[in-house]
């Protein structure tokens, strides 16, 4: 029952390959370029810079070139990509540098260099080049220019004090999009091409421009984004005890901070255009979540399950979550059911204070809180006419700052802990000892791709 799991999570984690993704979608031939359905006259374009940043954006920048490859743009391709080290391997023409190592998805004094040297490259290019940018999820630890006078030691501590009170995406993308020179559309408006293409693959859910890597190539208008000041008393973060510098920037109307701002887009979504002074910006969505779930779902047809399928909502608890699979579970029993469920997104996960907290991830805790939740309805041994298999894992082959995506759970597994055991760990946020412990960590290795989280539960 687990390998079926499995292979239901490897097929949504294949269905995100960006390598594929960038090839199916980028179409080269000797006289024109196409992305979709935008076309570009290749005898306009004096050469392709290709810049980017995340955890997939290598696969992408792979992509690009076999898309490229046997057409004269390709002896005009150049590019530098930031990417994690376990990433860096070697292009025919784009380059690949490492913004950080570890699992640790924090900017690093590498990543600033890096970014700083990409900010020169789209600053040097003219009317005849074409930039394109290449974004996915966790591109905003690995692109980032830390605006002046705030130092990267002083971006780092501000943006644990909002990960430690609980900060949304959306929350930590408007503080740090105003601490950045390349966030929130700086790097399209640090480029002197006339033409840039943004190539995304989303690890958000709803897959606004804005928030994926918090947006280098798309600035959406000020009313987006909420009041720094207010986004700090909403998490009770002490807007005194910020450094200095950035007191500084936070205090400064969002449209003073650039010097030309980039015009404003109308239109959200794949295609979604901003049109610059004698420049213009397209983004494009490559794949997402549901993508992902798409072809776990295939995947389970073809095993021959019936399967249901759901994204989770943006602010549920990996509490509400695990509610959600152990009542699936439960109820199985009446009738007996014989089924493949899916979920994607990214649950939240309350954290107790960093004194007390252990060892894990967000989908480490959701198999302990489901576990956890069994117990106490069932008790310590699994006596249930019931069996079910759980596999709970992030895309890119990570969960928190440990080697291990997430985890996974069976009723033939289920004895494995107790009930105080189960209690005592899920309330101190330290998932991975336990399941480590009892060999049920899910450890894929490094994936390279990020579309947030996928969850398969199959009952039988």
């Amino acid at each position: 029952m687990l390998h079926d799991v499995v292979a239901i999570w490897q097929a949504g984690v294949k269905a995100v390959d960006p390598v594929e993704l960038v090839a199916r979608f980028v179409r080269c031939s000797q006289s024109s370029l196409q992305f979709g359905k935008h076309i570009l006259d290749n005898s306009s374009i004096s050469e392709v810079c290709v810049v980017g940043a995340g955890k997939a954006s290598a696969g992408m920048a792979k992509g690009l070139e076999q898309a490229l490859a046997n057409s004269c743009l390709s002896q005009r391709l150049s590019g530098h990509v930031i990417v994690p080290d376990t990433q860096v391997t070697q292009l025919a023409s784009i380059q690949l540098v490492a913004g950080r190592s570890g699992h640790v998805n924090l900017p690093t004094r590498q990543a600033v260099e890096e970014t700083t040297k990409i900010l020169a490259t789209v600053s040097r290019l003219n009317n005849s080049s074409l930039c394109i940018v290449l974004i996915s999820g966790g591109g905003s630890a690995l692109l980032t220019a830390p605006r002046p006078p705030v130092s990267l030691e002083d971006k780092i501590a501000t943006i644990r004090a909002l990960s430690d009170a609980g900060a949304t995406i959306e929350q930590l993308n408007s503080i740090r999009g105003r601490l950045s020179l390349v966030k929130h559309g700086g790097l399209a408006n640090a480029c002197q091409a006339s033409r840039m293409i943004g190539l995304i693959l989303s690890d958000v859910i709803g897959d606004s421009f804005e928030a994926v890597a918090s947006g280098p190539t798309f600035q959406a208008p000020e009313h987006q984004f909420q009041n720094p000041k207010l986004i700090l008393e909403s998490l009770s973060v002490d807007f005194s005890r910020l450094p200095l510098s950035v007191q500084t920037i936070l205090l400064k109307p969002m449209d003073s901070l650039e010097a030309n701002p980039i015009g404003l887009a109308t239109a959200y979504g794949a295609g979604a255009d901003q049109v610059m002074t004698e420049k213009s910006v397209h983004n494009f969505l490559l794949g997402n979540n549901q993508t992902a779930m798409a072809g776990c779902v295939e995947r389970s047809a073809e095993l021959g399950h019936l399967t249901e399928y759901a994204s989770l909502d943006k602010s549920e608890s990996v509490q509400a979550v695990a509610e959600k699979v152990v009542q699936i579970i439960l109820n199985s029993r009446r009738p007996k059911s014989d089924r493949v469920y899916v979920f994607g997104g990214e649950p939240t996960i309350p954290l107790v204070t960093k004194s007390m907290r252990g060892l894990g991830g967000r989908n480490q805790q959701l198999v302990l809180e489901v576990w956890l939740r069994l117990k106490q309805v069932i008790g310590e041994d699994w006596d249930l006419d019931v069996d079910f298999a759980l596999l709970c894992g992030g895309t890119d082959g990570e969960d928190g700052p440990t080697d291990a995506a997430g985890g996974w759970l069976t009723s033939q597994t289920f004895k494995h802990a107790t009930l105080q055991t189960l209690a005592r760990q899920c309330e101190r946020n330290d998932a991975y000892p336990l399941l480590a412990e009892v060999g049920q960590l899910f450890q894929p290795g490094v994936t390279g791709t990020n579309v947030c989280d996928l969850i398969v539960l199959k009952i039988s």
